[in-house]
């Protein structure tokens, strides 16, 4: 059983605070609760927290909420139920550690859900926020199942934690790329952050770089934004966002990296790229004078194959 000391422990060894580190124990075990569920092959566990659960680990950012879609054996279906798929089972009873509840819940949007939740358990009491998203496109390389990666508070634990579906790391990668183009008004630096940790701590393989490449312009058309034009990611500063919103969920706080820098090594990352669009996605981007179907078949002859299948969003 974890305990609070524990839980201390590991804050510092960490360098965040309590807090954080409660959250990122307690929501293991709610990965646990929907990997051992029905609808483990329903729903893909995205975002800040699933890079740091399965792509960074001890050197990712803490997330201060968690980012869930919701699959194709869901579509059709009114948001209801969705939302009693996995709302509901974050507050059905479980032989763990933990009690979960969703104190409120609200429409953030067309299909998606907002929820408020907090848990009571033996090494203290927390609340987070929870998104669920009603995919209108399946993931365009597909899912996969993963292991969260190893952590230190893992051997306090009476049970392995268990592979959850989730995006393919590119993909992940390009989903930051279009919500920094998105939110590049906000000032929130957390996407710059996490794609610059990908970048920088996990040495990602050629090929997934590669990837990235490919699938950032039809993340874009698929989330439906108007291209910035040539040289957006060029006029990107460091001043340009408040850094301190990491203050929290970076271990050592902002006084632990450098922004000018994070900002300096993206751009010979992707400057050469960003802005190269030989099949017109991009552009096509400001007019969606394409169609999904066309879409399609140019991400088919861009990525060809994955693990032998063939690619398609249709």
């Amino acid at each position: 059983m974890i305990t609070k000391d524990d839980v201390v422990q590991y804050a510092q060894k960490a360098r965040v605070g309590i807090d954080m580190a409660r959250n990122e124990i307690a929501l293991t075990f709610l990965l646990e609760r929907i990997a051992n569920s029905e609808i483990n092959d329903r729903v893909i566990f995205k975002g800040g927290s699933a890079i740091k659960k399965f792509i960074l680990g001890p050197t990712g950012r803490f997330s201060v909420d968690v980012d869930f879609a919701a699959l194709s054996q869901f579509r059709g279906e009114n948001l209801d139920n969705v939302k009693e798929a996995l709302l509901l089972l974050v507050e059905n009873d479980a032989e763990d550690e933990v009690s979960f509840y969703i104190d409120s819940f609200e429409e953030a949007g067309p299909g998606t859900i907002q929820a408020d939740c907090s848990y009571t358990s033996n090494f203290g009491d927390g609340n987070f926020e929870m998104d669920i998203t009603e995919s209108k496109t399946p993931p365009i390389l597909g899912t996969k199942w993963k292991t969260p990666i190893s952590q230190s508070y893992f051997s306090l634990f009476d049970f392995t934690p268990s592979p959850i579906l989730t995006t393919y790391e590119a993909e992940g990668m390009a989903e930051k790329l279009a919500a920094i183009h998105r939110r590049s008004d906000n000032r929130n630096p957390k996407d710059i952050f996490d794609l610059w940790s990908w970048f920088s701590k996990n040495c990602p393989a050629k090929e997934d770089v590669d990837a990235l490449k490919k699938l950032w312009p039809v993340r874009l058309w698929l989330d439906g934004q108007t291209w910035r034009g040539p040289s957006w990611f060029e006029n990107v500063r460091a001043k340009d966002f408040d850094w301190y919103m990491l203050e929290k969920t970076v271990g050592g706080g902002v006084k632990s990296f450098e922004p000018e820098k994070i900002i300096a090594e993206l751009k010979e990352r992707i400057l050469e790229w960003i802005d190269k669009d030989p099949y017109q996605i991009l552009k096509d981007a400001k007019s969606h004078s394409k169609s999904l179907r066309e879409i399609n078949g140019e991400v088919t002859r861009i990525l060809k194959r994955l693990n032998n299948n063939e690619i398609s969003l249709v």
